[in-house]
């Protein structure tokens, strides 16, 4: 059975669907059915004909988004990720790649980063790097924002070539709105923009170079598959073989004439691509072809990564809330030893996954399905199976894994969408009530779920305590210790890229013994001792 935190989960999620997509629905009929309604219908046609209407949606996203700002701050950073995240911006802001090891790293080991054979986030760069130019800009966020902004202009870009220039323009709102405002796509750092702007080129580009041959069209293709590679490897690896593969069979016939203006391009930019990729993994982890999240499950994992893999043995941690945290993560993969585990947690995924996409229309493309691999969007369609089966053999999932594919998601909801509209004028009701209120129901949907969102964990807490400490004035050295039973949420060690010259300072409690080596390091900080898990949490000043 499902775990009841899941089916509170849903049945809330499902519950702000009733709250108001009723009305919704009623309010969206009546406007359509008005003359004003209508009108409005045929001005959205002229625009949609304009080259860049594409850009409108996106456009208006980044400046309500901004407008916002007084009322919806800035995020603060409170999962695990995010933090690795922005320790990668730090150091690329900074004007290096890597960081050199700590001389006393064993005190600042902490979840998905890496303290041998640099000081490192395990994740690819693309996301570290909008996030650098943010931080160069002001703020980490404002590269967020800009990612944000990049990618509704490419989901736009990519309906456009997949659908007539009303539904591409309709769907680009919808996406915009639904990915681009209120998902944590924009609103943190966890990243999905930009391997879904990198999804988005690749997938329009195939599109394109199917009709016709096109520098520019290579180009594009080559640089989707350069993002996803720097931000969702092994997903973009899969949606790129299933497009060169779709656009081999598809201009098999043409000759090498016609190909190469296209394709010699788009090898040049993809070899360099790849290069600067196996760069960054060499200066990581010291091997052109292993990327720095092998190297840390070599360190830590205590379960592979893909469900078919046959267990391994645990390493040998240096803090137990290490082994704890690595243990709870390789529950997900103990899940796939039975039959009855392995399809209620896949099941579980698919609905977490297809509810962030689509709200209450997740079974739509399902349902559609066979009407969609008899129009041109087959591909879509495959290519998002293909995508999905190959994710759902990772133990853990997160929405944004399926990032690489999110413009392919919202064209065949838009197209199953526009099925409907056809199918509503000619006669049938239920498809033009679904066409006309599906995606308001949906935005309307996600909006109110990502607004009672419970408020997340004590690290929101971290800036504020950081702040207060530099007001004391001096370096600080925060020594953090933690209960038996500390959650893996909530990991306060992590630190700037330059440990040593960051105002304040957060290490892990060794002992007293180890502790004393810590503070002689740090002779000239004011030392601080961090209950974390106490109830209220407590920071007090610590002897020397």
């Amino acid at each position: 059975m499902f775990d009841p935190e899941k089916i509170a989960w849903l049945r809330n999620h499902f519950a702000i669907v009733a709250m108001g997509g009723v009305l919704l629905i009623l309010l969206v009929l009546g406007l359509m059915r008005t003359p004003a309604g209508r009108g409005s219908l045929r001005a959205l046609s002229r625009l949609a004909a304009c080259r860049w209407a594409v850009a409108a949606p996106a456009a208006a996203v980044l400046v309500l988004r901004i407008a916002l700002l007084g009322v919806w701050e800035i995020p603060r950073p409170s999962v695990l990720d995010e933090f690795s995240y922005l320790l990668q911006a730090d150091t690329f802001a900074s004007g290096r790649v890597v960081n050199p090891p700590h001389p006393l790293w064993q005190f600042f080991e902490t979840m998905f980063v890496l303290q041998q054979p640099t000081y490192a986030s395990v994740y690819p760069p693309a996301q570290g790097v909008f996030l650098a130019i943010g931080t160069r800009f002001g703020h980490p966020w404002l590269g967020v924002w800009l990612s944000s902004g990049l990618m509704c202009l490419a989901i736009g870009w990519l309906l456009k070539g997949w659908l007539p220039p009303l539904w591409a323009l309709l769907g680009t709102a919808w996406a915009s709105v639904q990915l681009g405002l209120v998902s944590y796509w924009m609103n943190s750092y966890w990243g999905g923009a930009v391997a879904a702007t990198g999804g988005a080129l690749l997938l329009g580009a195939a599109c394109r170079i199917r009709r016709a041959f096109c520098v520019r069209d290579g180009i594009l293709f080559s640089l989707g598959l350069a993002l996803l590679a720097g931000s969702r490897p092994y997903e973009g690896l899969v949606l790129g073989l299933a497009s060169l593969a779709w656009l081999g069979w598809q201009v098999r016939r043409s000759t090498w004439t016609q190909a190469r203006r296209t394709l010699l391009p788009a090898a040049l930019v993809a070899g360099a691509g790849a290069l600067a990729f196996g760069w960054y993994c060499w200066r990581v982890t010291g091997d052109f072809l292993r990327l720095p999240a092998v190297e840390y499950m070599r360190q830590y994992a205590a379960a592979p990564v893909f469900v078919w893999q046959p267990p391994t043995p645990a390493p040998v941690y240096r803090h137990a809330e290490l082994r704890s945290a690595h243990a709870s993560l390789a529950d997900d993969h103990q899940r796939f030893r039975t039959l009855s585990g392995a399809g209620e947690y896949t099941l579980w995924k698919l609905l977490r996954v297809g509810t962030f996409f689509l709200g209450p229309l997740i079974f739509l493309p399902l349902v559609m399905a066979h009407w969609l691999w008899r129009t041109r969007t087959r591909f879509l369609l495959a290519a998002c199976v293909v995508t999905i089966a190959a994710v759902l053999m990772v133990a853990p999932l997160q929405p944004h894994y399926l990032a690489p594919i999110a413009g392919g998601i919202f064209a065949l909801a838009t197209q199953s969408i526009r099925m409907l509209w056809v199918a509503g004028r000619l006669g049938s009701e239920f498809g033009g009530i679904v066409s006309s209120a599906a995606p308001p129901v949906v935005i309307l949907v996600m909006a109110i779920s990502f607004l009672v969102e419970p408020p997340g964990t004590p690290l929101r807490q971290k800036p504020e305590i950081e702040d207060a400490l530099k007001r004391a004035g001096g370096p600080q050295l925060v020594i953090v210790r933690y209960s038996a039973y500390h959650k893996l949420s909530e990991e306060w060690v992590y630190n700037a890229a330059d440990i040593d010259a960051a105002p304040v300072v957060w290490a892990r409690d060794m002992g007293d013994e180890r502790n004393r080596e810590l503070i002689r390091y740090y002779a000239d900080r004011r030392v601080w001792l961090l209950e974390a898990d106490a109830a209220p949490m407590k920071l007090v000043e610590a002897k020397r």
